[in-house]
């Protein structure tokens, strides 16, 4: 009899075969097998992230995408110097068929 004086109740079963589900609960660290090293190309702000840990990744499939906006307003920027650099080579196109054309009849200083 325990100390509280009541008797506790006993439940039969019948045996049967089957797996048994081991469970061990402690401490520890898990160490994956392989690791990989991410680097960009460019840097900037991330606008969206494309996977989610412990995804399987494809090479070449795209993880992060970056706000590509200062990259398109510096691609204008770099269109226009160039639309200024031609018109400055076509006036100095110009300028040297005139110096040439002078200088074949000895009219420049």
């Amino acid at each position: 009899m325990n100390g509280g004086g009541q008797a506790l109740p006993v439940v039969a079963a019948r045996a049967r075969r089957g797996d048994i589900g081991v469970y061990i609960t402690g401490l520890g660290s898990v160490v994956p097998l392989y690791t990989v090293t991410v680097k960009t190309r460019v840097d900037g702000q991330i606008m969206a992230i494309n996977y989610k840990e412990g995804d399987t990744v494809q090479q070449g499939a795209p993880l992060l995408e970056i706000d590509s906006r200062p990259y398109k307003a510096q691609l204008e920027q770099f269109k226009g110097q160039l639309k200024r650099d031609e018109a400055l080579l076509a006036n100095a196109r110009v300028d040297l068929t005139r110096y040439a054309t002078l200088m074949k009849t000895n009219a420049t200083p």
